[in-house]
Order: structure tokens, then C-alpha cells, then sequence
């Protein structure tokens, strides 16, 4: 049965409520089930301490507490709209109710407009062709040039075997195969890589272009003449030294003549039937006690007169020429020859020349 309290008043006026006696019993409100016009549903519930909670069981569209369409939330109460948790999305039943879907944070599930199923990921495109759905930077024929400026920075991360930044060409170690380098190189197990290294012209090529030569032809005989203007190789002696302005040793000869009192045409040189003969040395000895003479040098008997040299009695004279400067047969196989205007006894006569093809 229900218990009365009294309401008192202090000097002041106040209203204050005075608490029933602790030795009465607190009264049960009995549950009760209301409908209201609409078919809402009500039932109270007995908190146990003299008071009653009023819950919505169902019914019609207005709810328990309606409120109208934008009116003002402060002041109001409403309907509490639960729903089912779980961890994944639930699969449902066409035509059947069902609670809303939470996740385990309390997320409401929901769908898009226009998207898939899942939640629509980024994904690459195809080159040339408009594709939906995705976030892809593409041309194709019909689209719009969109100009692109200012700085794009990359950073690879870390990806599998790929360092944070993107790995530059190394220098790799000799007979050993390594990793990320870009190298050339050799290991016992694999094929030989040969390479070989020529110029861009060979000898006796008409010349062309910057030469590049590497060392010299050893000769021990002159090479074949080549064409005038035609590159040639860089000649030298068995043992590489180079010939610059000398000639080849081999090429150096020497022939001694003695001439006792004569007057002829004496050869001091004998011909070469393939060569030149470029003399560039000659010494001459008179062993006469006092008569001296005139000598007379040709390039060959009858030939072109090359030089005089006087030769005093009891004297040696002669002289010494650059090979570069020495005096030069115009034809091969031809002789030299000396001849004295005056018969002495005797004339000693050495001539050192250079075979030559020119």
C-alpha cells in the first residue's frame, strides 16, 4: 500500500519533504502493459524502490515519444534504437527483419551510395582506357592534356629486400658474383667475356677522322709503301724502339773500297737491285806521302755528279749526315762512284748508306 509523506515549512517559508519512517515497508507498483492510439506499446517496470520505468515494447509508426521533424532536441525524449554486434558483417535474408549491424567499436555498417559490397580500395588502371573505381593518373585518345608542374618526391620504404632508399649501382668484388651491383664481371663458373678493342681504321686505310694508336709494328725490313695521305702505322725495331728520324738498323750498311792509281770511275757502293742506296757517310784516307787529289762523287757510274772532296797526301777526310739529310738515289739499282783526277797510290774510300724503297 502506498505511504503518505508530509510537506512541512520552516520559519523562512521554505518547503522541505520530510523522509517516511525507515520501519514502513516500500510500497510495489504493479506492472502494468499500455496502448496508446497509434498501437505503440508501453509496460512499466518496478525499480523496487517505489518508482516505475516505462519501456516501448512495438507498435506503430509514431513511437513511444514521437516528436515532429525538426523540432528542438533539448527538452526531448525518444525512442532508443539498438543494434546487433558482431564481427563480421552478418549475411541476411531477403524480406525478414533484422537489428542493424554493429562492429565491436560501436560503428553502424553502412553501404555507400554507388560502391561495392566492401569499402572501394584504390586500384591501378588500364594504360589508354578509362576505368571506374579507381584513382589513377591516365591519358586516353578522346581525353583532356592536364599540365603537371612543381617537384614529386618518391621514397620506395622498405619492401621485401628493397633498403628505405632506392639502391644505387655498386661496385661488385673481382671473382666473386654480388648482389644489387650492376657490374661486369668474371667467376670461374661462367663464360668468358671477351672483348676486343681495334681502331676505326686499319693501315693503309685512307685517313679519317682522330687516330688512336697503341704501341708500333717491330720491323726488321722497311713495311710496303702506302698511298700519299693514307694512315700508317708507327714502325719500330725488334726491340720497340721507335724509328723517328734514323732508320732501321738492318737497313744501315757499310762497304769499303781501296782505289790504287787510277783515274776511272771507281763504284764504292755496289747497286741493290731492289733499293735505294741514300748515302750519308764517307771516309776517305790518302796514304801518298805528298801527292793529293780531287774526288769526284756520282750517284752512278756516269751518273749525276753528288759532290767534291778534296784530299790532301798523308791525310784522312770525309764527312757525316743526318740519315734524314743524307744524299738520296733517284732510281734503285744503281751504284755510287768516286773517281780521282790525279793516280795516287792508294785511296782508301768507306761509305756507310741506308737501303731505302724511296
Amino acid at each position: 500500500m502506498g505511504v503518505n509523506s508530509r510537506i512541512v515549512a520552516d520559519a523562512a517559508g521554505h518547503l522541505a519533504a520530510v523522509t517516511p519512517p525507515t520501519d514502513v515497508a516500500t510500497p510495489t507498483v504493479p506492472a502494468m502493459v499500455l496502448v496508446d492510439g497509434s498501437g505503440n506499446i508501453f509496460k512499466t517496470t518496478d525499480n523496487g524502490d517505489g518508482t516505475a520505468t516505462l519501456n516501448v515494447s512495438g507498435g506503430g509508426s509514431g513511437g513511444g515519444d514521437a516528436v515532429a521533424q525538426n523540432s528542438t532536441t533539448s527538452g526531448e525524449s525518444g525512442t532508443l534504437v539498438q543494434g546487433a554486434v558482431t564481427t563480421s558483417a552478418p549475411s541476411y535474408t531477403t524480406a525478414k527483419t533484422n537489428p542493424l549491424s554493429l562492429d565491436t567499436s560501436g560503428n553502424l555498417r553502412v553501404i555507400a551510395s554507388g560502391a561495392a559490397t566492401a569499402a572501394k580500395q584504390p586500384a591501378l588502371g588500364v594504360a589508354g582506357t578509362a576505368s571506374t573505381d579507381v584513382i589513377t593518373v591516365q591519358g586516353i585518345a578522346s581525353g583532356v592534356a592536364q599540365p603537371v608542374s612543381g617537384t614529386v618526391t618518391a621514397n620506395i620504404g622498405t619492401a621485401g629486400t628493397l633498403a628505405t632508399a632506392a639502391k644505387q649501382p655498386a661496385l661488385g668484388t673481382a671473382g666473386t658474383a654480388s648482389a644489387d651491383v650492376i657490374t661486369v664481371q668474371g667467376v670461374a663458373s661462367m663464360t668468358p667475356l671477351l672483348a676486343t678493342a681495334a681502331g676505326d681504321l686499319a693501315h693503309d686505310a685512307v685517313d679519317s677522322g682522330n687516330p688512336v694508336k697503341i704501341g708500333a709494328q717491330a720491323r726488321s725490313t722497311l713495311p710496303t709503301a702506302v698511298s700519299d695521305g693514307d694512315r700508317a702505322t708507327i714502325v719500330a725495331d725488334l726491340r720497340g724502339r721507335l724509328v723517328v728520324l734514323g732508320s732501321i738498323p738492318e737497313l744501315n750498311s757499310d762497304q769499303v773500297t781501296v782505289i790504287t792509281s787510277s783515274t776511272a770511275e771507281t763504284t764504292i757502293v755496289t747497286a741493290d737491285a731492289s733499293n735505294k742506296l741514300h748515302v750519308h757517310a764517307l771516309i776517305v784516307a790518302n796514304s801518298h806521302a805528298s801527292t793529293g787529289t780531287l774526288l769526284t762523287l756520282r750517284d752512278g757510274t756516269a751518273g749525276t755528279i753528288r759532290a767534291y772532296l778534296y784530299l790532301p797526301a798523308s791525310d784522312t777526310r770525309g764527312f757525316t749526315l743526318p740519315e734524314s739529310g743524307s744524299f738520296k738515289q733517284s732510281t734503285a739499282n744503281n751504284n755510287w762512284t768516286i773517281q780521282c783526277t790525279t793516280s795516287v797510290a792508294s785511296i782508301y774510300v768507306t761509305a756507310k748508306f741506308i737501303k731505302a724503297s724511296s
